[in-house]
């Protein structure tokens, strides 16, 4: 009943997240009706707490003068399945994230995803996303009856094209200790992996071993580490932009008491790196080099989500303009598809797509590039309206 009801949702899902300003404004605002003095750009038309739409009003200094003279504006509409607003906490998405969980434990593979510009607030939804999710596989897994689960995990970042282990090379003790009890030695050779395609079309790194996991303490820690390990570094957008893609893959294996039945799920949890103005992040050298990269690997990515939700629709049978038609995406392009094809791509995969938008006057162009891109890959279609600024 559980895939029944997630099929009918679709299996490419699409959420947005709006982050407060972080400047001189409370995270808790109160009251919806307080957003118009705040975030003068956006509006909620929904009256219920469950919102689904988004409303973006163009700064009329942003759009263009019309053959008269006369100032216009426009508001472009969006609607997603789920739309959180400033004052959503961490808890708010952690629980719709966590319906995924019980079909990663029926062996299902799911793929979910925080997208957006630099300095957005994806890896502050994820550090939210990730341990909830976790603590839900324990805690299920540990209380079905008649069943027994291994839950294991990787952490790797894919860093200029190249695949890294967050829990390789780390200063900390306890880890260079749990991690070496498993590592083969070619492992220990090397800092790069390259990703392999099995017999059934999964794609993984079998050279980097996952650690298994018991508890949450256990997990914490490890994935502490890994948020250490990460690069990170500062540009005039973001003073801590992450400057990799970061994958906490997770293995959920079953079987029952009796060894009849067995499933084997997947869950990649991703903090993606931000897309990058590179005139507006004023990044040059090697920083420049990693935006360059970034944006290729994002390219690459909103292709392939775009034709596997053009897929969805036409399994469906909606109807779509040819103009509308996505190339057919090689996810040989980039590490970061090639690696995802496994959770992205396959018949029994879902995908979640968290888009995380900014406030601030200066990222709307961005922030209207992100919702655009969470609309193509919903299936959805923006609604555009245009007038006349009063004198």
């Amino acid at each position: 009943m559980h895939e029944e009801i997630m099929d009918l949702k679709g299996n490419i899902r699409v959420f947005v997240r709006l982050r407060p300003v972080l400047e001189g404004i409370s995270r808790d605002i109160p009251h919806p009706d307080d957003f118009s003095d705040i975030y003068t750009h956006f509006s909620f038309p929904d009256s219920t707490t469950r919102r689904q739409h988004i409303h973006v009003q163009h700064d009329p200094k942003v759009t263009p003068l019309c053959r008269s003279g006369e100032k216009r504006q426009k508001v472009e509409k969006f609607k997603f399945d789920r739309v959180y607003t400033p004052r959503d906490k961490q808890e708010d998405v952690g629980k719709e994230v966590s319906m995924l969980v019980t079909s990663v434990i029926n062996g299902f593979c799911v793929c979910a995803l925080a997208y957006g510009q630099t300095g957005s607030g994806k890896t502050y939804t994820m550090e939210g996303v990730i341990p909830r999710a976790v603590e839900k596989i324990l805690k299920d897994t540990r209380e079905k009856k008649g069943w027994k689960y291994t839950v294991k995990v990787k952490f790797i970042e894919i860093y200029n094209n190249t695949i890294r282990d967050l829990l390789q090379n780390s200063s900390d003790s306890d880890s260079k200790d749990l991690r070496s009890k498993i590592l083969s030695s070619k492992e220990k050779r090397q800092n790069h992996f390259t990703v392999e395609e099995q017999s059934n079309g999964f794609t993984d790194v079998a050279e980097i071993a996952p650690l298994a996991v018991t508890t949450m303490s256990q997990f914490r820690k490890t994935m502490g580490i890994a948020a250490s390990n990460r690069h990170v570094a500062a540009t005039s957008m973001n003073a801590h932009s992450s400057r990799s893609h970061a994958i906490y893959r997770i293995y959920v294996n079953g079987e029952d008491s009796e060894g009849k039945r067995s499933t084997n799920g997947v869950m990649d949890l991703v903090d993606l790196a931000g897309s990058e103005n590179i005139k507006m992040s004023g990044v040059d050298g090697a920083r420049e080099k990693e935006a360059k990269m970034i944006n290729l690997s994002l390219s690459t990515l909103s292709t392939a989500i775009r034709y596997l939700s053009y897929k969805q629709q036409e399994s469906k049978g909606l109807k779509i303009s040819k103009d509308a038609i996505p190339q057919c995406p090689s996810f040989r392009n980039s590490v970061l598809t090639q690696f995802l094809k496994g959770t992205l791509s396959g018949k029994n995969c879902k995908a979640l797509l968290i888009i995380n938008i900014s406030p601030e006057d200066k990222s709307i162009g961005q922030t209207l590039a992100s919702l655009k891109f969470g609309m193509a890959a919903s299936g959805g279609k923006v609604v555009v309206k245009e007038y006349s600024l009063k004198k």
